[in-house]
Protein backbone atom coordinates (compact mmCIF):
# COMPACT_ATOMS: atom_id res chain seq x y z
CA UNK A 1 0.00 0.00 0.00
CA UNK A 2 1.10 3.35 -0.57
CA UNK A 3 -0.47 6.38 1.06
CA UNK A 4 -0.25 10.41 0.27
CA UNK A 5 -1.75 11.97 3.19
CA UNK A 6 -2.15 16.13 3.24
CA UNK A 7 1.14 16.06 0.63
CA UNK A 8 3.09 18.71 -0.71
CA UNK A 9 5.26 19.46 -3.31
CA UNK A 10 6.86 22.39 -4.90
CA UNK A 11 10.05 23.50 -6.22
CA UNK A 12 11.93 26.66 -6.92
CA UNK A 13 12.72 27.81 -10.53
CA UNK A 14 14.30 30.34 -10.08
CA UNK A 15 11.99 33.05 -10.96
CA UNK A 16 9.01 31.49 -9.87
CA UNK A 17 7.17 28.58 -7.23
CA UNK A 18 5.81 26.06 -9.20
CA UNK A 19 3.71 23.67 -7.47
CA UNK A 20 3.20 20.19 -7.94
CA UNK A 21 0.87 19.34 -5.55
CA UNK A 22 -1.01 21.04 -2.71
CA UNK A 23 -1.97 18.70 -0.01
CA UNK A 24 -2.92 15.91 -1.63
CA UNK A 25 -4.54 12.60 -0.31
CA UNK A 26 -5.05 9.38 -2.28
CA UNK A 27 -4.44 5.73 -1.27
CA UNK A 28 -3.30 2.70 -3.91
CA UNK A 29 -3.68 -0.53 -2.16
CA UNK A 30 -2.00 -3.75 -2.31
CA UNK A 31 -3.27 -5.70 -5.22
CA UNK A 32 -4.80 -2.27 -7.11
CA UNK A 33 -3.38 -0.01 -9.70
CA UNK A 34 -3.11 3.48 -10.73
CA UNK A 35 -2.90 5.43 -13.85
CA UNK A 36 -1.06 9.38 -13.58
CA UNK A 37 -1.90 11.18 -17.15
CA UNK A 38 -1.04 14.94 -17.48
CA UNK A 39 0.91 16.85 -19.88
CA UNK A 40 4.15 17.33 -20.03
CA UNK A 41 5.96 19.21 -17.21
CA UNK A 42 3.00 19.14 -14.35
CA UNK A 43 5.15 16.18 -12.30
CA UNK A 44 4.08 13.32 -13.26
CA UNK A 45 7.83 11.92 -12.51
CA UNK A 46 8.06 14.00 -9.23
CA UNK A 47 4.80 12.08 -8.23
CA UNK A 48 6.54 8.82 -9.28
CA UNK A 49 9.92 9.56 -7.38
CA UNK A 50 7.84 10.38 -4.39
CA UNK A 51 5.83 7.15 -4.25
CA UNK A 52 9.30 5.16 -4.70
CA UNK A 53 10.90 7.10 -1.85
CA UNK A 54 13.27 9.16 -3.86
CA UNK A 55 11.70 12.41 -4.01
CA UNK A 56 10.80 13.63 -0.04
CA UNK A 57 7.33 15.98 -0.21
CA UNK A 58 7.93 19.51 1.08
CA UNK A 59 4.63 18.76 3.70
CA UNK A 60 2.93 15.63 4.07
CA UNK A 61 3.35 11.97 5.22
CA UNK A 62 3.71 9.60 2.56
CA UNK A 63 3.34 5.47 3.54
CA UNK A 64 4.55 2.39 1.89
CA UNK A 65 3.99 -0.54 3.63
CA UNK A 66 5.27 -2.99 0.73
CA UNK A 67 7.89 -3.11 -1.27
CA UNK A 68 8.47 -0.83 -4.90
CA UNK A 69 8.35 -2.95 -7.71
CA UNK A 70 11.15 -2.43 -10.80
CA UNK A 71 9.30 0.00 -13.14
CA UNK A 72 8.09 2.41 -9.84
CA UNK A 73 11.47 1.80 -8.59
CA UNK A 74 13.95 2.16 -11.33
CA UNK A 75 12.66 4.34 -14.12
CA UNK A 76 16.31 3.44 -16.04
CA UNK A 77 14.86 0.71 -17.43
CA UNK A 78 12.76 2.72 -19.90
CA UNK A 79 14.09 3.92 -23.33
CA UNK A 80 13.10 7.12 -24.25
CA UNK A 81 13.63 6.86 -27.93
CA UNK A 82 11.42 3.75 -27.91
CA UNK A 83 7.31 3.75 -27.47
CA UNK A 84 5.30 2.64 -24.92
CA UNK A 85 4.28 -0.50 -26.54
CA UNK A 86 8.09 -1.67 -26.91
CA UNK A 87 8.85 -0.80 -23.44
CA UNK A 88 6.77 -2.73 -22.44
CA UNK A 89 7.67 -5.45 -24.21
CA UNK A 90 11.48 -5.17 -22.95
CA UNK A 91 10.04 -4.75 -19.39
CA UNK A 92 7.93 -8.23 -19.47
CA UNK A 93 10.88 -9.90 -21.19
CA UNK A 94 13.12 -8.99 -19.06
CA UNK A 95 10.48 -10.69 -16.15
CA UNK A 96 10.59 -13.47 -18.30
CA UNK A 97 6.81 -12.76 -19.41
CA UNK A 98 5.02 -12.68 -22.39
CA UNK A 99 5.70 -9.87 -24.14
CA UNK A 100 2.60 -10.01 -26.13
Amino acid sequence: MIAFENVSKSFWTGQTCKVILDRASFTVDVGNSMGILAKNGTGKTTLINMMAGLEKPNEGKITRTSRISFPLGFMGGVINKHTATENARYIARLYGLDPD
